[in-house]
């Protein structure tokens, strides 16, 4: 499956930069135990995950905004691309505040409590939706862990999925020997 060097290219394409190119993680051996809250079925190990550079999106001038969207009683993230060209050929504008991360960091003990709080304005500039165009290539976002306010790994607005249809033991099943997932520990 290609999909993830398609998806890349086309990001790649449609703003100017390869934010791809870096990743936090993208594959994870057997025996990596997860964090805690953290599913222990992880996609990663399965070669179908990929994990962004949360960085970019706490920068003083990030190159990258994350927007909360609640959805039923879940939280999920929708991630922009800041545009290298800002004349307008790329991109387009941000239509609502994205989430501040940073704010938990703050003297507000609130803005801890509550994982972070909207920016006080939108970004100027033109941004490229990542999450709309990771979907087009079946590479699906995930929801926050429930503990994601008060545990930042639990954020996961970071975390990309392509299950394609199958099940963990299925993907995984596509890689392994049966040998291995069970040395593994993996069932």
């Amino acid at each position: 499956d290609q999909s993830f060097l398609a998806l890349r290219e086309r990001v790649q394409a449609e703003t100017g930069w390869d934010y791809l190119g870096q990743l936090d993680n993208m594959f994870m051996p057997l025996d990596a135990q997860p964090l805690p809250g953290q599913p222990l079925e992880s996609w990663n190990q399965a070669g179908r995950a990929f994990d962004v550079r949360y960085q970019e999106a706490l920068a003083f001038d990030p190159q990258v905004e994350v927007l909360r969207e609640d959805v039923g009683t879940e939280t999920y993230w929708r991630v922009y691309l800041r545009a290298a060209a800002q004349d307008g050929s790329m991109g387009e504008p941000l239509r609502d505040r994205p989430w501040d991360f940073r704010a938990r960091f703050g003297d507000e003990p609130r803005y801890y409590n509550e994982g972070g709080k909207l920016k006080d304005a939108i970004p100027a500039g033109y941004y490229v939706d990542l999450t709309a165009l990771a979907a087009d290539y079946g590479w699906q976002r995930v929801p926050a862990s429930d503990n994601w306010r008060t545990f930042f790994p639990g954020i996961r607005f970071w975390h990309f999925e392509n299950r394609g249809g199958l099940t963990w033991a299925q993907a995984m099943a596509e890689i392994y020997r049966p040998e291995e997932l069970d040395a593994g520990g993996q069932e």
